[in-house]
């Protein structure tokens, strides 16, 4: 999980990933210091690079 720093929906997405966790599922969840909502909206941007880079990073790691 990817998740902006400063959202407002940011505490229901800490609280799916503690859900998860608690029912044995494996969760790897960032959160981009002083990003906003819809971050991935804005291509080419410092915190829309950063998580498209994590979850490359993630599918590769997957692959192997």
């Amino acid at each position: 999980m990817v998740d902006a720093e400063r959202d407002v929906m940011r505490a229901s997405d800490e609280r799916f990933a503690n859900e998860l966790e608690a029912a044995g599922v494996e969760v790897e969840r960032h959160v981009l210091p002083d990003s906003r909502h819809a971050f991935l909206n804005r291509p080419g941007s410092p915190d829309s690079d950063r998580a498209l880079d994590l979850v490359t990073a993630w599918i590769g790691q997957s692959i192997h």
